[in-house]
């Protein structure tokens, strides 16, 4: 009697373990493509329905989301765009979709590994089918067990960081 609760035991404490370590595989981290998915799953919408206020969600809500150097430019630009007000400063263009009429949706597509930075491209869906064209190329990292945004590259050569760096000579130079 005494081996057979001893086996029982061991049988679930086995099972326990076997439970536990699913379970663990069960959250795993997402793929650059899952988590580019995620975001642009609800900035998508958010965006068609204002664009402004997505973008400032964007970076209030899901500041995590963001390298704290592209967060930080972000956060500088948005700010020094609200301190005027009939001239632009800043950002003119949606800068996570490169778009002033975003559509309503986006699919996330062929992703390619870079040294560590995830290229991940970005297609808006028009009547359920995505486009064929790249809208924006999302660029991501690992940092610290959790996906980052560190850039967007857009269609025609520039990216992000490169637009947010020249917006802000701009504004600390003197005018001419």
């Amino acid at each position: 009697m005494k081996s057979y609760r001893t086996y029982t035991y061991i049988i679930i404490v086995a099972l326990t373990v076997c439970v536990v370590g699913t379970n663990n595989q069960a959250v795993a981290q997402p793929t650059a493509v899952q988590f580019t998915q995620a975001f642009y799953d609800w900035y998508g919408p958010a965006a068609f329905k204002n664009a402004d206020q997505a973008y400032a969600a964007a970076i209030s809500d899901h500041a995590s989301e963001f390298d704290p150097r592209l967060l930080e430019a972000l956060r500088e630009d948005l700010a020094a765009q609200s301190k005027v007000s009939g001239e632009i400063v800043g950002l003119d263009f949606d800068p996570f979709l490169f778009s002033q009429d975003p559509a309503e949706f986006y699919q996330a597509g062929k992703s390619s590994n870079h040294g560590g930075v995830y290229s991940v491209e970005l297609h808006e869906v028009v009547s359920a089918k995505p486009s064929t064209a790249t809208d924006v190329t999302a660029q991501i990292e690992i940092e610290n067990g959790s996906w980052r945004f560190v850039n967007f590259v857009y269609p025609d050569g520039n990216d992000l960081l490169k637009v947010l760096e020249i917006l802000k000579s701009d504004r600390e130079s003197p005018a001419k």
